[in-house]
């Protein structure tokens, strides 16, 4: 007989001491299960082998813990008020719980717990049985996988692919649900299945599985839904053109060669895209208009299709507008907007080429509208050529009458992957005769990403070997990464509006901006802002060290001939005595002067040339306006109420202004006869607006060689 320890506890793990009955301490010891005995308050007193085998310990180490220290915390309060409720009168308790193993691992057991009492009733020791669960538990995890994943490929199965889908559409974190579906099919397959037997024909499925993850990377869910027919959750893809880039790199990826029993073997697909909310909202939804626009696919002879907007199949009203599109792009009726990209000078960079549709009678038609439709109709191509076509020709037609200027023009990602691009686009440029430096080909960050395709990426290596410009539009907003990013052959990054607008309220947009433009810097990659629609924006840009600037602060898109009469406005002709040449910007002007109707009068016709007016009535609120912002030029009135125009200027210079004064007067002649002027100070009649005005032109095109006012600080 084992002997107990003067507290009742056998460190050796038996039940000496416990019960004294040989029988019941044999069948303890001997049983299969894993069973303890414990004191009233849990204090393990005995365990056997099984037990010790079960959780990792040796029995000396049990007997000295309590029940409650062999389960997780969390389920502790549970063990307590069981054996609460068996101190209290009730017979036995059972539980599910986590127990501890010795290496910190929790495995399920299900312990039931029955009470010994004394002579009086009174709980004396509890007996305590656990069955493991955990191969009860793997049962489950297999049946569970069998029931959720292909048992062939490894993917998603169908019901998998349904749950997730509709998890991500309601997904809290995803409150705009904004993501793509594809469903892929084999070309095929069935003859391919007969010629090669079910064991190539299947190891050939694995394969387009393995691809399928492999150009995805790993993100949102690839299935296999049966048979030859694949699916693709792209959460946070959300136009067609991006879905359809993604579509395009799996097809290219899947049209790549096979091997069986040492013979290339190749196998052709097609894919269908939707995209939520544009197709629908629901998985099933979805699912059904992907699967359509894939059997549209194969109806039409063509890799991919998406199918139209909306819930179901396309509308009178929207095969009417497909239909006045097409005439319009076959017609020349699409106009092009241009607006202008400028650098930290205010010179212009570049004008980006922005399609614009008038319809007849539906008045302007969204770009966002018309181009989907294109996209979605195979019109895409076309609108494009008509695009970068009247561009180029325009950048040509400004080329010959004295300002060089580039343009840039948006690709589609539908398109990047066309075999013909780069000879089309180098005729076009050629034919527009414009060197190919004239030319930016701005693409979307999801498109040129898509899949790592070195396809794409030798396309466009080959155009900017040539000499075209490269910039990813909307960067930011796709899933580029930055292990390859250093070999995109790409030369700009333009900054996605919505950090730029977030900007004004949000700290971690400044930093995501800021780190933006550290990255592109490193890569020697320049960096366009885009959407910057007010000063306070611009400058806030600026010291984060952008390198470029569009939106309306600059200018609106204009059509061609506004463009030009806002070039001709902004490009300053040759100066006495010197050449100034270069696109100006707007200037910050800061007008003082204590008539009402003059200041009126001059700022209509400063506004008029796009520059930007600040007003003050007198020499202290000129001051004061110095303060909150520097001007690139001051119109001063001579005659002001308490200190005159004259007497202003030193206390303007000792408050940090340099730049140019303008003097004005209404008898310049009689009020400034013996009067010397500082430097960078000259008299102007009110009444000579010309000469005014000219010298605010001046002033202007000077300012790319010399930044002055509002951005000094930001530029020094």
């Amino acid at each position: 007989m084992l002997q107990a320890t003067h507290d009742g506890r056998d460190r050796s793990g038996g039940i000496a001491g416990v019960n004294g009955d040989d029988l019941v301490e044999a069948t303890f010891r001997q049983a299969h299960v894993g069973m303890a005995i414990t004191d009233r308050s849990g204090r393990v007193l005995a365990v056997n082998q099984a037990l010790c085998s079960f959780l990792g310990h040796p029995a000396p180490t049990l007997t000295s813990m309590s029940f409650s220290d062999l389960t997780v915390a969390h389920d502790a309060s549970d063990v307590t008020n069981d054996f609460t409720d068996l101190d209290a009168g009730s017979s036995e308790f059972e539980m599910e719980t986590r127990c501890v193993t010795s290496r910190g691992e929790h495995v399920w057991a299900r312990v039931t717990g029955v009470a010994v009492r004394n002579q009086r009733g009174g709980l004396r020791r509890v007996i305590i049985r656990f069955d493991d669960l955990s191969e009860r538990d793997s049962l489950a995890a297999a049946l569970n996988r069998k029931e959720s994943y292909d048992d062939l490929t490894d993917l998603a199965n169908r019901r998998l692919f349904y749950e997730r889908l509709s998890l991500a559409l309601v997904n809290p974190r995803r409150p705009a649900r904004r993501l793509a579906v594809l469903v892929v099919n084999l070309n095929k397959f069935q003859q391919l299945n007969a010629g090669l037997g079910h064991v190539a024909a299947d190891l050939i499925l694995v394969e387009v599985a393995r691809r399928i993850m492999e150009v995805t990377g790993g993100k949102g869910t690839v299935a296999r839904l049966g048979g030859d027919w694949f699916a693709v959750l792209a959460p946070g893809v959300t136009m067609p053109d991006d879905a359809v880039v993604l579509g395009i790199a799996l097809l290219h990826r899947l049209g790549e060669a096979y091997w069986a029993d040492g013979n290339a073997v190749f196998v052709s697909a097609r894919v269908g895209v939707s995209t939520a909310p544009n197709n629908g909202t629901d998985a099933v939804t979805l699912v059904r208009r992907a699967t359509d626009a894939c059997n549209d696919a194969k109806v039409r002879s063509s890799g991919w299709a998406v199918p139209p907007a909306g819930g179901g199949n396309a509308s009178q009203d929207e095969l009417g507008l497909v239909g006045d599109l097409r005439a319009a792009i076959v017609g020349g009726d699409l106009t092009v907007a241009y607006q202008p990209i400028v650098d930290r000078e205010g010179r212009v960079h570049t004008f980006e080429a922005l399609a614009r549709w008038f319809h007849s009678t539906r008045g302007p038609v969204p770009p966002d509208q018309f181009i989907v439709l294109a996209e979605q109709h195979g019109m895409i191509s076309a609108l494009t050529t008509h695009v970068l076509t009247s561009a180029v020709q325009q950048a040509a037609r400004w080329g010959s009458e004295g300002a060089i200027v580039p343009v840039a023009v948006n690709l589609s990602g539908m398109l990047v992957a066309d075999p013909g691009l780069v000879d089309e686009i180098t005729r076009t440029i050629a034919a527009a005769g414009l060197p190919p430096t004239a030319l930016t080909l701005e693409i979307t960050e999801t498109a040129i990403a898509a899949g790592d395709n070195k396809a794409i990426w030798a396309e466009l290596e080959t155009l900017r070997e040539r000499g075209v410009r490269i910039s990813i539009d909307d960067f930011g907003t796709g899933y580029s990464s930055l292990t390859y990013l250093k070999d995109l052959p790409v030369d700009e990054l333009k900054i996605d509006r919505s950090f730029v607008a977030a900007l004004r309220s949000d700290g971690r947009a400044e930093r995501i901006v800021h780190s933006i433009i550290d990255l592109a810097h490193s890569l020697d990659l320049s960096t366009v802002a885009e959407g910057v629609e007010d000063e306070a924006l611009a400058e806030q840009l600026l010291r984060l060290g952008v390198d470029f600037l569009q939106g309306y602060v600059i200018a609106r898109p204009c059509n061609a001939q506004a463009t030009t009469r806002w070039l001709a406005d902004n490009t300053m002709p040759p100066a006495p005595g010197g050449v100034l040449t270069g696109v100006s910007r707007a200037l910050d002007v800061l007008l003082v002067d204590d008539q009402v109707a003059v200041r009126a009068a001059l700022r209509t016709r400063l506004k008029e040339r796009h520059h930007r007016v600040v007003e003050a009535h007198s020499g202290s609120s000129a001051l004061q306006k110095l303060r909150t912002r520097m001007p690139d030029v001051i119109i001063l009135d001579h005659l002001l109420p308490g200190t005159s125009g004259i007497e202003t200027v030193p206390a303007l210079r000792d408050a940090g202004y340099s730049g140019p004064i303008l003097l004005i007067s209404g008898s310049p002649t009689d009020d400034f006869a013996t009067t010397r002027f500082p430097l960078d100070v000259w008299p102007v009649s009110k009444a000579d607006e010309a000469t005014l005005i000219r010298l605010i032109d001046g002033y202007a095109a000077a300012l790319p060689s010399r930044r002055r006012g509002a951005l000094a600080e930001v530029l020094a």
